[in-house]
């Protein structure tokens, strides 16, 4: 009916209109679904790994083949930055899930701290300074993901405190802490944001 009045409105004539049985049996189209091949993952992820984005650097631990997708980045910023701030000893680390085409998950490591000002309640801050994407959230890739930037905090003059992060990326952080003697003083801890 709407339609209609419109159509009148703008004038179309008549013999133009289409019968009202056409209007209200009309149904929008579902969309075409495409399976996504392997190959075509691989291929777009390859060719974003040979041009990142300028302010990305690729670590060259990366590996992206049919087999394994694991690939290691930072902002070129994120040493810079932990350098001007080396009291933040806390991070924060996490899995996300569909964040791309491809289907990939994310993963996300980086300094936390408490951020006050004027009238504003205090809240925590967490600036993610190093990436990992990969196939799934696996203990390997949790591994990888803080080992670099643990390695990237002791380069940088930060000693690891704390950390918090989900249920399943504490299994390869605690690993990661537990085979190294350098971080057996970190403490980890649940992330609250995660409890149901």
């Amino acid at each position: 009916g709407v339609a209609l009045l419109k159509m009148e409105e703008s004038g179309i004539p008549i013999e133009h209109r289409p019968e009202m049985w056409r209007l209200k049996n009309a149904r929008p189209c579902r969309a075409e679904v495409r399976v996504k091949l392997t190959a075509d993952c691989v291929a777009s992820v390859q060719a974003w790994m040979a041009k990142p984005p300028d302010n990305v650097s690729i670590m060259d631990s990366s590996i992206c083949n049919a087999d394994r997708i694991s690939i290691l980045f930072h902002f070129k910023d994120a040493d810079s930055f932990l350098q001007q701030n080396q009291h933040l000893s806390v991070f924060v680390a996490d899995f996300t899930f569909e964040t791309n085409q491809q289907s990939l998950v994310l993963g996300g490591i980086g300094p936390a701290g408490l951020r006050s000002g004027g009238s504003q309640k205090p809240g925590v801050r967490m600036l993610p300074t190093h990436f990992l994407l990969s196939r799934k959230e696996d203990k390997e890739s949790q591994m990888t993901l803080f080992k670099a930037f643990a390695a990237a905090a002791h380069c940088n003059g930060i000693r690891l405190s704390h950390g918090f992060a989900d249920c399943a990326c504490m299994e390869g952080i605690q690993a990661v802490i537990e085979s190294d003697p350098g971080l057996q003083h970190v403490q980890v801890h649940r992330c609250l944001h995660h409890t149901k």
